[in-house]
């Protein structure tokens, strides 16, 4: 995996502590086939942070594991919203 997929932020949670969310790229998802499932869970991750990246995000947020077993493609989806963050800043307090 290159650097650059690296620096991409993955959580469960709707937002990455101590950064706000500046853009909604849209939702994502990795089709979990029979050789992603056998691999490893940083396999899995590589592979949504390089859709992510594709995008031009810098964090997934909202990653949940989805089965499907009422049709025919019964393979689970990782799913996630790809998002552009930065830093929060506090504001100087007033004097």
């Amino acid at each position: 995996m290159s650097e650059e997929h690296n620096q991409i932020h993955v959580t469960t949670l709707p937002q990455v502590a101590g950064h706000k969310i500046v853009k909604d790229l849209g939702a994502i998802f990795v089709n979990v086939s029979s050789s992603l499932l056998h691999a490893n869970q940083d396999s899995l991750f590589a592979a949504l942070r390089k859709k992510a990246s594709s995008l031009g995000a810098n964090a997934v947020v909202g990653v949940s594991c989805q089965f499907n077993t009422s049709s025919i493609n019964s393979d689970p989806l990782i799913l996630g919203t790809a998002v552009q963050i930065e830093p929060e800043t506090l504001d100087a307090p007033r004097a």
